[in-house]
């Protein structure tokens, strides 16, 4: 059997540099650098009106009562499942 030691750390070059300078191994860790990835790409798509877009109607129905209702009898006549709408924010930009 054999141990592996490693440090799992973000890609900033100040923390490369010190895995380097302790000779301990250091990981980047893959859900910071996908998370990196995701946020320019939405940056470069300009998501942001889309999104803003997206708000603002989920705050218009939610708001609304009648509009609330039509809302559940359109997803119900489509065979689509009642599901709550969620406009919180979920991707830090």
């Amino acid at each position: 059997m054999f141990q592996v030691c490693a440090i799992i750390t973000d890609n900033a070059p100040n923390m490369l540099a010190a895995m380097r300078s302790t000779g301990w191994t250091g990981i980047g860790c893959t859900a910071h650098s996908l998370q990196i990835a995701v946020r320019k790409a939405m940056q470069a798509s300009n998501t942001n009106n889309v999104l803003a877009k997206a708000r603002k109607i989920v705050g218009h129905v939610k708001h609304s009562a009648a509009n609330l209702r039509e809302l559940k009898e359109v997803m119900k006549q489509h065979g689509e499942p009642e599901e709550s709408l969620v406009s919180e924010d979920c991707v830090e930009l």
